[in-house]
C-alpha cells in the first residue's frame, strides 16, 4: 500500500491571478506483490484547507464577536460550495472522479455514547451526545455526514465524515485503509486519546490531558499547528484568494441557488 498527496488548486479563468491551493488529501494506492499491479483505494483520509484555516481562525472569531445568528448559519457555505465544486459528480469542471471518505480525530470538547451496532471492519458505533456540533455542521455544507465507529484493537473511535451512505458502502479493503493509515496518524496527533493505555468504554469523554498513554516515536507539534501554522495559512487564503476573487466569489455564491 502506498500514499499519495492530492494537492487541488482553484482559479478562475477570467483572471491572470495564479491558481491557489484550496485542498489536500490522501490516496492509497495499492500494489499487488505477486503480479505489480496497482489499483487505487480510497481517496480523502486526512484533510487540510487553506479556505478552512481561514474560516475557523479569522472569520469565525469574527462572527462571534457580532453575534449575529443570521451570518453565523451562513459559516461554512463558501468552503462547502468549493469542495463540492472539485467533484466531477458535481460540476463537469471538476478534478476528482470518486467521493472523498475522511476520518478524524473525536472532539476533546464533546462526548460519545457507545452503540450496539456492530460493523466487522469499522468496529463499535458511537453517537455524539448534545447538539450538532460546528465541525459536524462545517462538514454538512460539503455536504458530508459525520458517524463514529471504534474499529476492533482501537483506543477510541474516529470520526468519519462522508457522504450519505457512502461509509457502509465500502469495500472491506478500503475500509482497513483508511483505518490503518488514519488510526496510524492519530496516534501522532492525538495520543492522549489514540495511543491511551484504557480503551473508551461505553460513555466516552476524549481528553487531550490525559496523562495514560505511550507517546508517539514521531513528535508532532500541536502548538505550532494550531498557534502559528494555522494562522498564517489563514492570512494566505485571505492575501492570495479570497481577497482578489471577492467579486467572483460573491457571484459564485448567488448562482448557487442549492445553497
Amino acid at each position: 500500500m502506498r500514499l499519495e498527496i492530492l494537492s487541488i488548486n482553484a482559479a478562475f479563468e477570467s483572471s491572470s491571478i495564479a491558481p491557489f491551493p484550496i485542498a489536500e488529501c490522501l490516496g492509497v494506492v495499492f500494489e499487488d506483490c505477486h503480479t505489480g499491479k496497482k489499483f487505487s483505494g480510497p481517496i480523502g483520509l486526512s484533510f487540510s484547507s487553506y479556505i478552512r484555516d481561514y474560516d475557523f481562525n479569522i472569520l469565525l472569531p469574527q462572527l462571534l464577536l457580532q453575534q449575529n445568528p443570521e451570518a453565523l448559519d451562513a459559516f461554512g457555505r463558501l468552503h462547502g460550495l468549493l469542495y463540492r465544486l472539485m467533484f466531477r459528480s458535481f460540476w463537469s469542471g471538476g478534478v476528482l472522479e470518486q467521493p472523498c471518505l475522511f476520518a478524524l480525530s473525536v472532539s476533546s470538547r464533546r462526548q460519545y455514547q457507545g452503540q450496539a451496532e456492530q460493523h466487522p471492519i469499522l468496529g463499535r458505533r458511537y453517537r455524539e451526545l448534545g447538539s450538532t456540533s460546528l465541525t459536524s455542521r462545517y462538514f454538512a455544507a460539503m455536504g458530508l455526514s459525520a458517524s463514529h465507529f471504534m474499529p476492533p484493537g482501537a483506543m477510541a473511535p474516529l470520526t468519519f465524515y462522508h457522504e450519505a451512505d457512502q461509509l457502509l458502502n465500502q469495500t472491506s479493503q478500503d475500509l482497513a485503509a483508511l483505518i490503518a493509515v488514519m488510526e496510524s496518524l492519530q496516534r501522532i496527533y492525538r495520543p492522549e486519546i489514540y495511543a491511551a493505555h484504557l480503551a473508551a468504554g461505553n460513555h466516552f469523554a476524549p481528553s487531550l490531558s490525559n496523562t495514560d498513554y505511550t507517546p508517539p516515536a514521531v513528535h508532532y507539534d500541536r502548538q505550532e499547528r494550531d498557534s502559528q501554522l494555522g494562522p498564517e495559512q489563514a492570512a494566505r487564503a485571505w492575501e492570495y484568494f479570497l481577497k482578489p476573487h471577492a467579486t467572483s466569489l460573491k457571484r459564485l455564491m448567488a448562482e448557487a441557488q442549492c445553497f
